[in-house]
């Protein structure tokens, strides 16, 4: 009896980590809902669906709007929100975190009903994990270099090729765009592309922006060689990610499959 209870407490130790991705095929609708093309595009134009708090932080106080965009596109491809079950303890809450920033697999978020209150309640858990994010990508991996990529404006043309791209990506092909936005200077700034429209004068983006609450109309009118953000200066948007966003995808059809 000696000799099995010690067994059982080895086993106990060095049994894996459990992850908080324990979850059923059938868990809230997940794999019914990812049926329909449009049901990211949509979840992001509701506000309850971003991060409670907007850019700040990061290195030099400059923010960290680049993975504040990530982690968000993460959380809306991978995340299972179950109200129904108890709130996390803060270690747990951590390593949840740290489950959506890997985006390698889907993530049950017990006692929250959408990503605004489980960041409400972990908002310095979240920033705690873009900074450390922010400062892994640019040191280790020198992501860095990926702000000094483009220029701040282009030949008309280019650019209307580049929202037609645009359009084919989102409105065709159903995906929520990353864009960096190229600004003077060594400063690169990103949103998340939840729709695109065609008018009469050129597209209609509709954004979500970290600097910003909920989601707004970037317009675009065919002729122009630039865009420009109200106290940033001019800028042009460079559609990016594109490999992480179906490294996401791929995690949702092996789960549903």
């Amino acid at each position: 009896m000696k000799n099995l209870a010690l067994l059982l407490a080895l086993t106990a130790i060095l049994a894996p980590k459990a992850h908080s991705t324990v979850t059923s095929k059938s868990s809230y609708g997940f794999c019914k809902d990812r049926n329909d093309e449009k049901y990211y595009q949509d979840l992001l134009k509701k506000n309850v669906n971003h991060l409670s708090f907007s850019n700040q932080g990061g290195l030099l106080d400059a923010g960290v709007c680049w993975w504040h965009s990530r982690f968000t596109r993460n959380a809306l491809y991978l995340g299972v929100y179950r109200p129904d079950l108890r709130k996390p303890s803060r270690e747990r809450a951590i390593d949840i975190i740290d489950e959506i920033r890997d985006g390698d697999r889907v993530v049950t978020i017990p006692g929250y009903s959408n990503l605004r209150e489980f960041s409400l309640d972990f908002n310095k858990e979240i920033q705690e994990e873009l900074e450390a994010w922010q400062k892994f990508d640019g040191f280790v991996k020198q992501q860095w270099i990926v702000g000094l990529w483009g220029s701040t404006e282009k030949d008309a043309d280019d650019l209307s090729e580049d929202m037609d791209e645009l359009f084919e990506y989102v409105a065709i092909d159903k995906n929520v765009a990353y864009q960096k936005l190229q600004l003077p200077g060594v400063d690169a700034h990103a949103w998340l592309v939840t729709d695109i429209h065609k008018t009469s004068k050129g597209y209609d983006l509709i954004v979500h922006d970290s600097n910003f609450y909920g989601t707004r109309t970037v317009p675009y009118k065919v002729g122009m060689e630039h865009f420009r953000y109200s106290y940033l200066g001019k800028y042009v948007p460079y559609t990016e990610r594109k490999r992480e966003l179906r490294g996401l995808k791929k995690v949702v059809r092996r789960f549903c499959r």
